[in-house]
C-alpha cells in the first residue's frame, strides 16, 4: 500500500523525470541539469565573469557544509563535467576531451559501470599514443554550435539512410 502511494504521488506525475535520470532523454537532461545548476550557482556568477580558479574555490567552501557537499560531488561537479566534454566534442579540443575523460572516470567507477571504465581506460591510452593530436569535428551546416563528433556523424546518417529506405 505504502509503495502503492508513493508511485501514485510522485513517479505518475513526474515520469518525464524518470526518463530523464534514466537516460532516455539526454539533451532534454543536460538542458535541466544545466538549468539547475545556474539556479545553485545564480547569486555566484551573478557579481560578474568569473574564472575556473574562482569557480574551484566557490564549490570548495560549499563542501565545508554536508548538504553542500552532496550537491557539488553528485550533481553540479558531474554536470560541469559533462557540458565541458560537449564543447570538447564540438571544438575538437583532443587535449580537454582527454583531461575530461580522465576525470570521468571515477563517476564510471563509482557508479558500478567497470566496462566503460575500462573502455575508457583503452580509449584514453590510444589517444595518448595515437599520432595524430586532433579530433575530427563534423558540422551538418555552417556554424559553431553544429559541430558533431565524427563518430556521431556517422551514427546519425546510418540512422537516417535506415529511416529512408
Amino acid at each position: 500500500m505504502y509503495c502503492y502511494y508513493i508511485n501514485a504521488m510522485i513517479v505518475t506525475p513526474c515520469h518525464y523525470v524518470i526518463g530523464i535520470f534514466n537516460g532516455k532523454s539526454w539533451v532534454k537532461a543536460m538542458r535541466s541539469f544545466r538549468s539547475v545548476s545556474v539556479a545553485i550557482l545564480k547569486r555566484f556568477l551573478s557579481t560578474g565573469p568569473k574564472t575556473f580558479e574562482q569557480i574551484e574555490q566557490y564549490l570548495d567552501l560549499a563542501r565545508l557544509h554536508p548538504t553542500g557537499r552532496h550537491w557539488v560531488d553528485n550533481f553540479l561537479l558531474p554536470t560541469l563535467l559533462v557540458h565541458k566534454f560537449e564543447r570538447a566534442e564540438r571544438e575538437g579540443d583532443i587535449h580537454l576531451k582527454q583531461l575530461t575523460m580522465e576525470r570521468m572516470m571515477k563517476y564510471f567507477l563509482l557508479a558500478g559501470h567497470a566496462q566503460y571504465a575500462l573502455y575508457l581506460t583503452h580509449y584514453l591510452m590510444e589517444m595518448q599514443s595515437s599520432e595524430s593530436k586532433a579530433d575530427i569535428v563534423c558540422r551538418h551546416h555552417n556554424g559553431y554550435w553544429n559541430a558533431v563528433s565524427a563518430d556521431s556523424l556517422a551514427s546519425r546518417l546510418r540512422s537516417r539512410l535506415a529511416r529512408e529506405l
